[in-house]
C-alpha cells in the first residue's frame, strides 16, 4: 500500500512538472483521492487493515533539467486520512506526510537515483492506533542493474 500510494504521488503530480526543460513548481492544494488498501503485516506481527483510504492532500512537486539534460525532481506532500477498514470494521482519521525526490543523470554514469520517506499516524473509533514509517532508496544504471537497494518499514 505505502509504496504504491508513494509512486501513484509521484507520477501523478510531480511528472508533469519537469516536462519542461526550465525549471518548474506545481502547487497542490485540497486534492481528494480515494485509494482501495490491502492489511499489511508490520514487521512486529501486527496488522493495519485494509479497506478504503481517502485523502485531502496539499502539495509541493518541483522539477529541473541539469546542462546534460538530466532530471532533478521533489514533491513534499501532506494530507489528513481517513481509513474505512473493511478487515475489522474501525475507522481510523489521522494524518500522512511523504516525500519523494530523485535524479536521472544523462552524463557517463547515467544513473537513476530515487528516494521516499513516507509517515503516517491515525487514531480509530475504538481507541487504537496506526503508526507505520517507510522510507526506501535506490540508484539503477542505464543497463538496468539496482546498485542500491535500501528499505525500511517500521509500524
Amino acid at each position: 500500500m505505502i509504496p504504491g500510494l508513494a509512486l501513484a504521488s509521484l507520477f501523478i503530480f510531480a511528472l508533469p512538472a519537469y516536462a519542461s526543460a526550465t525549471p518548474s513548481t506545481v502547487t497542490l492544494h485540497d486534492v481528494a483521492a480515494t485509494f482501495p488498501v490491502t492489511s499489511t503485516t508490520c514487521p512486529d506481527g501486527s496488522i493495519i487493515p485494509g479497506g478504503t483510504l481517502a485523502v485531502i492532500f496539499n502539495g509541493v512537486a518541483h522539477s529541473s533539467t541539469d546542462a546534460n539534460g538530466g532530471i532533478h525532481f521533489t514533491t513534499t506532500l501532506e494530507a489528513s486520512l481517513t481509513l474505512s477498514a473493511s478487515t475489522n470494521g474501525i475507522d481510523y482519521a489521522g494524518h500522512y506526510t511523504a516525500w519523494l525526490g530523485g535524479n536521472a543523470h544523462f552524463t557517463s554514469t547515467g544513473a537513476t537515483e530515487f528516494g521516499f520517506t513516507f509517515s503516517a499516524h491515525a487514531t480509530g473509533t475504538d481507541g487504537g492506533r496506526i503508526d507505520f514509517h517507510m522510507d526506501s532508496q535506490f540508484t539503477v544504471t542505464p543497463s538496468g542493474t539496482v546498485t542500491v537497494d535500501i528499505s525500511n518499514f517500521r509500524c
